[in-house]
C-alpha cells in the first residue's frame, strides 16, 4: 500500500500552478474527492476469500474483482454478471464456488501485474512518476497486451526493465 492514505492536501495547488503556467483556466470545480485504491502485492488468495464469512459470495473488492492497477474494474463487473446470467443453482454456497473459482483464475492471471507494483509501492512518490514515464515510453504493444491480462514474458521483462530504469 501508499505510504500515504491520506489526500494530498497540496496537489490542488500543484494542478492549479501547472494549469496557470499553460494559462489555461479551469470552471469552477464544486469538489473534489481523492480515492484510495487498493495495491495489492502478493497474500494467501484462500484466506482473503474467508474474510466476511464462509461459503458467502463476494463481488467488486471484496471478492477480490479490481484491477491491480487501477483498482474497480468495469471488466470484471461485466464478466461477473455474464456468470451469473449462466448459473442454474443460485443458492449461497453455488454462487460462492463460481465467484471465487474466477477470482482465483482472475488472481492466478494477474500474478505477474501484481509483482510489478511492489517497485511502486517501495519507491518514493518522485520516482514513481519517473517510473511511470518510462513505461508509457514503452512502445504500445507490451503495455496493451499487459493491461488485457495477456503479457508474454518478453512483455513482462520490458516493463520490469523500464521500472528499474
Amino acid at each position: 500500500m501508499s505510504e500515504r492514505t491520506q489526500p494530498d492536501a497540496d496537489a490542488a495547488d500543484r494542478l492549479d500552478a501547472y494549469l496557470a503556467r499553460r494559462g489555461w483556466r479551469v470552471a469552477e470545480v464544486e469538489s473534489e474527492r481523492v480515492v484510495a485504491r487498493p495495491l495489492p502485492l502478493g497474500g494467501d488468495f484462500a484466506a482473503f476469500w474467508r474474510i466476511g464469512g464462509a461459503r458467502v459470495a463476494k463481488l467488486g473488492l471484496r471478492g477480490g474483482f479490481f484491477d491491480p492497477f487501477g483498482g474497480p474494474c468495469a471488466a470484471d463487473a461485466l464478466a461477473n454478471a455474464l456468470l451469473l446470467a449462466a448459473q442454474r443453482d443460485f443458492s449461497g454456497p453455488a454462487l460462492h464456488d463460481a465467484f471465487e473459482a474466477h477470482a482465483r483464475q482472475l488472481w492466478r492471471r494477474r500474478a505477474g501485474r501484481r509483482e510489478l507494483n511492489a517497485p511502486f509501492a517501495a519507491a518514493s512518490p518522485e520516482a514513481r512518476g519517473a517510473m511511470l514515464a518510462r513505461i508509457a515510453a514503452l512502445d504500445p504493444g507490451p503495455l496493451v497486451r499487459f493491461l488485457a491480462d495477456r503479457p508474454a514474458l518478453a512483455d513482462r521483462r520490458r516493463v520490469q526493465r523500464a521500472l528499474r530504469g
